[in-house]
């Protein structure tokens, strides 16, 4: 007899290398789990994988619309007060106008900002500059808010995109006069003053504006088969327009962000890159762009801390989305918080305050703006978590190996639960079993097998645990050990 220890499983998803190349603490399959601390003892805290915290919903009021965008607008009083109020703002296209609706911090219900007559366009465009948030959908003139009085811009030209940078607005692809490669640029600190000479031509006018992106230094301007940088000079004048590389794939990008010094694409075909310089290269190796859902159209991009995450929507069509993944930017590692939303922020990204992701979700008959809380629960009121090792040969492929036993230890919240173990030989779900607990907290149980049924070349196990969201106690997976028997292969 010969035991291999799965050690931890705290190496978020794996590489989605072949399942025998996997780390033993590398999980095949991660669905609504997360790394997480989990307390053991009244002195000893560790990390464990630990069914989710679920999400909660900010307000009671459905949206009208599906939202085209989401941001978070810090109402700033004119003289430097240090007062103000912060909002959560969106809006989309319903009965023939563009409404904007905003949510004050820790309110319940919704405030009206605007209802202008317009046409669905399919975007909504933010830019904040100082104690204004200015907006358009392209087919209207941009507006601006304060947190109080809506009202109309004094720049009248419209445009589709806009863009602070340096104490200029910059906005992009004009729709009044047909020039959907044209570059505005206001005045130093006017958002709203912009001088008929202030425009930049970007490349051809085939080849329209779909997006700009401050990167401090410069401007990226991603139009639909080629991306720009703008570097402001003093003298406008002598501003420079440099052609960047291209990017990869045959699609316009969908979504963009600046995160972590570095700006993040993603494209429907090519999944998730970034620029460095004016280069693009992969973000992320292109099976997870495949196999996780980052090159679904509906697919959007926010940041967080030092992590970039992508949120997937799920069709009918669609079978490996309707997740929030987290990809760390320091150690390249993937997680994923399964969230069953879409969401449409900035840029068709995420909108993150305070350690806390904001998004709205949208299942087509239930619009809200949600809030990713990993500290508190709730809105589901439960939740299937399961964690798949990886595949492994015991003994190697020379042997013939039939399992004893599985032992597993584990935090549990209630008794009313079970955990199911699933075994798989050579892909086939061969055994099931269950444990019910007799106690809460930390458990260890030991899965007796049965030999004839376990035998093959590869042996996999998946732990499965129905978490009631409501409990602020979560399940945790921390550790598992396999005992099996080898023999030599008689072919």
């Amino acid at each position: 007899m010969a035991t291999e220890t799965i050690e931890h499983f705290l190496d978020g998803l794996n590489l989605l290398v072949h399942p025998t190349k996997l780390k033993n603490t590398e999980l095949q399959t991660l669905e609504n789990m997360e790394v997480r601390p989990t307390s053991v003892s009244d002195t000893l805290t560790y990390l464990a994988l630990t069914a989710r915290n679920s999400y909660k919903r900010l307000h009671t009021d459905n949206l009208d619309f599906i939202a085209k965008n989401l941001i978070e607008f810090v109402q700033r009083v004119a003289g430097g007060s240090g007062t103000g109020s912060k909002f959560l703002v969106t809006g989309g296209y319903y009965s023939s106008n563009l409404v904007v609706k905003a949510l004050l911090d820790a309110a319940t219900t919704l405030t009206a900002v605007s209802t202008t007559a317009s046409t669905d366009t399919g975007i909504l465009s933010f830019l904040v500059f100082d104690q204004y948030l200015y907006y358009t959908d392209g087919n209207i003139a941009w507006r601006k808010w304060d947190g109080v009085t809506d009202a109309a811009s004094s720049f009248v030209t419209k445009t589709k995109y806009g863009i602070k940078h340096k104490s200029r607005a910059f906005y992009a692809n004009d729709v009044t006069n047909s020039l959907p490669n044209y570059l505005w640029v206001s005045d130093v600190g006017l958002p709203e003053t912009v001088s008929a000479s202030n425009f930049f031509v970007v490349g051809s006018q085939s080849d329209p504006i779909i997006g700009l992106e401050d990167q401090i230094e410069r401007i990226l301007i991603f139009k639909e088969r080629s991306t720009w940088a703008f570097y402001l000079a003093p003298s406008l004048a002598n501003s420079t327009l440099l052609r960047a590389d291209e990017f990869k794939g045959i699609i316009a990008p969908l979504g963009h962000l600046w995160a972590n010094q570095e700006t993040y694409v993603q494209t429907s075909d090519a999944g998730l890159q970034k620029v460095k310089g004016l280069q693009y290269s992969p973000a992320v190796p292109q099976l997870w762009n495949f196999t996780k859902g980052f090159q679904n159209t509906l697919a959007a991009l926010g940041y967080r801390e030092d992590q970039l995450l992508i949120s997937t929507f799920s069709t009918s069509a669609q079978t490996r989305n309707n997740r929030v993944f987290a990809f760390d930017l320091i150690t390249d590692k993937l997680y994923q918080h399964n969230l069953s939303m879409s969401c449409f922020c900035s840029n068709r990204g995420i909108s993150t305050f305070g350690k806390r992701a904001k998004a709205v979700e949208d299942d087509g008959t239930n619009r809200r703006i949600v809030e990713f809380d990993i500290l508190t629960s709730v809105v589901e009121a439960t939740v299937t978590c399961k964690a798949r090792t990886k595949d492994f040969t015991f003994g190697g492929l020379e042997h013939r190996a039939s399992l004893d036993g599985f032992a597993a230890e584990f935090s549990v919240p209630v008794t009313a639960t079970v955990l199911t173990l699933k075994v798989y030989a050579d892909g086939t779900l061969v055994e099931t079993k269950t444990f019910a607990p007799t106690a809460t907290g930390i458990q260890r149980h030991y899965f007796d097998l049965m030999l004839s049924l376990t035998s093959g070349y590869y042996h996999s196990f998946q732990l499965e645990y129905v978490q009631d969201a409501t409990l602020a106690a979560k399940f945790a997976l921390h550790s598992a050990v396999v005992s099996y028997t080898v023999e030599e292969r008689a072919e």
